[in-house]
């Protein structure tokens, strides 16, 4: 377990959103994560080989994980906050 103690109240800020959006990927709340993202969002996912740009890439991932069980992550591990 995270002993939160060892943590700035920045860093504990910046943990509780980063639980918060992965909770939001984890139950399909589109929504909930476009209100934490950015729009011009970047970033390398490990289901294709190039830099994705921009949301909704992300929000349609989130949509259809929400609509198909099995595409659901099992588990979300923060290894290093």
């Amino acid at each position: 377990l995270l002993d939160e103690a060892r943590l700035d109240p920045t860093q504990r800020e910046l943990l509780r959103l980063t639980w918060r959006m992965l909770d939001a990927i984890h139950s399909g709340d589109a929504g909930d994560y476009a209100a934490l993202s950015t729009a011009d969002l970047s970033c390398f996912e490990d289901v294709c080989q190039y830099r994705i740009d921009g949301l909704e890439f992300h929000l349609a991932l989130i949509r259809q994980m929400a609509g198909n069980p099995d595409l659901k992550p099992k588990r979300f591990d923060v290894l290093s906050p």
